[in-house]
């Protein structure tokens, strides 16, 4: 029997009552029992556990509903072994009568002397909750918050870029975070996060009571209605992340409590209530910062934005050396998005598991199936998955089964992954990308196409010589490559650009020309080169030899075949773009 009832009194004990102590958010346990006792009548006991003892309130008419609030009053604190205590209070004790329990779970609490913040993260009773002092120690109202307002439109699609073709001046270059994205509403009741995945009713699924540091930011009166797009990010990197937001709230905020705080960082001004601004990008931008600043949080701030006279390039290189992912470049005048990264990655579908080894036997995972949107089996993902993930995954693999997860790797060759590393779960989609490899690419081109691909040429520098070169910088355009081209000449060529250091695979299919291939790393010195390709078209093509670097490159240039030796291009001589 629990120690309160053998101690008991029929008088409350003033001493038992102690102002609460001020925190922050931390996990704690709750247990909600419902009692019906002789002289109250019925009603429900809110115990929440801090410390070594079990705060109580006494809820006359059961947990309100959103947006309503009820009597609570503040009972002795209980020890802890009372909140899961049920049976019969003997009569002529305090609380005489019979207690069942009638909720238990892992909850997210804040207090201070005159409140307590209560987040219940699922079941009947699941919202966020708020107890106030109202009057001396027995008086306190328990109010339920109002649902979030949210707000979701469809991302911009980014084309992927190796630099700016306009004059520098015309983006705005920032910092591409290694994170999700997320848009925050700013309401009465503070922010809400919203991506696009949907629950099984298809709601959208919110992510603030992961993150109460940023969902409590007291919102100031005139930023309520505005709708920012931006990327939640952790300084440990996406897998961290990825842990937090799929974790239920109480392992979410006592993982930020050893790890660091997830962070917010808003790159688009979307609107008020739906309504868009009419801004241009640079008046967003200036907005953008104004918001931030009333916001007045160490966890919200803006990307980091390219120097003074700090080229996209340039600004590129640099954050990339310091651990970064990339940039984003919006122009000035149109609007649009490029962005430019130092990694390909894939939001791939669970569809099963390989059996753990080693150390893994019997308790662990050893590789993640996955598939592409298309339903095709496209690898095994073995490398980058933490020891956690993998048990987790062998204890219940059915909870996992057609979640989307993030994978890195190499280009695709054929039909499989190449090199692939977990980075974990995807917090911000719910269709998986279709990974169309490039030979199934280059396949898939109609054969009636036959128009050679024209771009606008470039000036370059090549050991002396003066080279005019077309740049194939989106997929698209480094999937046609030189197809169907009958006319180059030697002073001409393509160069195509990598979205990351690695391999870079080419075919001759319906090239009618034999051509030379000069690779070169991300400052544009010579690697190595392949002489001689040899054209292949019509039906040979879908049988054509793959050529690929040894060494990672960054960018791949095509000439006529026997340029590269009348040029006397050798490893180390450095190409350049005027």
């Amino acid at each position: 029997m629990p120690g309160d009832l053998r101690n008991r009194k029929n008088q409350v004990p003033t001493e038992d009552y102690q102002d609460l102590p001020t925190s922050d958010h931390f996990p704690t346990q709750l247990a909600i029992q419902e009692h019906y006792a002789d002289r109250a009548g019925k009603h429900h006991d809110v115990r929440i556990l801090q410390g070594d003892k079990a705060v109580s309130f006494a809820v006359p008419k059961g947990l309100p509903a959103a947006g309503e609030k009820r009597l609570a009053i503040r009972q002795p604190d209980h020890t802890p072994d009372y909140m899961t205590w049920q049976g019969e209070i003997p009569k002529g004790q305090y609380g005489a009568g019979r207690v069942s329990l009638h909720d238990k779970q892992e909850v997210v609490t804040k207090t201070a002397p005159d409140r307590v913040y209560l987040n219940i993260p699922k079941g009947p009773n699941k919202g966020n909750y708020v107890f106030i002092k109202t009057d001396g120690q027995h008086n306190w109202l328990i109010a339920r918050r109002p649902d979030m307002d949210r707000a979701w439109t469809e991302r911009e699609k980014y084309k992927e870029t190796p630099s700016p073709s306009d004059s520098d001046s015309d983006f705005i270059a920032t910092e591409k975070l290694d994170g999700a994205n997320f848009i925050a509403k700013l309401t009465p009741q503070g922010i809400s996060f919203t991506s696009q995945r949907r629950d099984k009713a298809g709601n959208f699924i919110g992510r603030e009571d992961n993150l109460p540091h940023l969902r409590d930011i007291e919102i100031p009166k005139e930023l309520q209605g505005i709708e920012l797009r931006g990327e939640l990010w952790h300084p440990s990197g996406f897998n961290r992340l990825s842990g937090i937001l799929n974790s239920a709230p109480p392992k979410a905020v006592a993982s930020q409590a050893i790890e660091g705080s997830v962070r917010f960082a808003p790159f688009r001004l979307l609107g008020v209530n739906g309504k868009a601004t009419g801004m241009t990008p640079d008046q967003e931008y200036a907005a953008l910062k104004g918001i931030t600043q009333l916001l007045n949080s160490p966890h919200v701030n803006m990307p980091q934005q390219s120097n003074t006279n700090e080229s996209p390039n340039d600004f590129y290189n640099r954050i990339v050396a310091s651990g970064g992912e990339g940039i984003i470049l919006r122009n000035r005048n149109t609007g649009d998005f490029l962005k430019k990264k130092s990694r390909v990655d894939h939001d791939l579908k669970i569809v099963g598991f390989t059996p753990g080894e080693g150390k893994y036997k019997g308790n662990g995972i050893g590789a993640i199936v996955v598939a592409d949107r298309t339903g095709r089996v496209v690898g095994n993902v073995g490398s980058g998955i933490d020891d956690e993930t993998r048990r987790a995954m062998h204890s219940n693999p059915m909870s996992f089964m057609g979640n989307l997860i993030k994978v890195k790797s190499q280009p695709a060759l054929v039909d499989k992954l190449r090199s692939p590393e977990y980075l974990g779960m995807t917090t911000d989609k719910d269709e998986p990308d279709e990974l169309l490899p490039r030979v199934q690419k280059l396949a898939s081109l109609k054969q009636d196409s036959r128009a050679a691909q024209k771009l606008p040429m470039r000036a370059a520098d090549l050991n002396g010589y003066k080279l005019q070169i077309m740049i194939a910088d989106t997929p698209e355009k480094c999937t046609r490559g030189l197809m169907f081209n009958r006319s180059l000449r030697e002073n001409q060529g393509m160069l195509f650009v990598s979205e990351k250091p690695g391999i870079m695979p080419f075919w001759m299919a319906n090239t009618p020309l034999a051509l030379d291939l000069i690779y070169l790393d991300g400052d544009m010195l010579v690697t190595e080169i392949i002489h001689d390709m040899k054209p292949v078209s019509g039906a040979g093509s879908a049988a054509a030899k793959i050529y690929e670097n040894t060494k990672p490159a960054s960018y791949a240039l095509e000439v006529l075949s026997g340029a590269a030796d009348n040029m006397g291009i050798r490893v180390g001589d450095k190409l350049q773009l005027k």
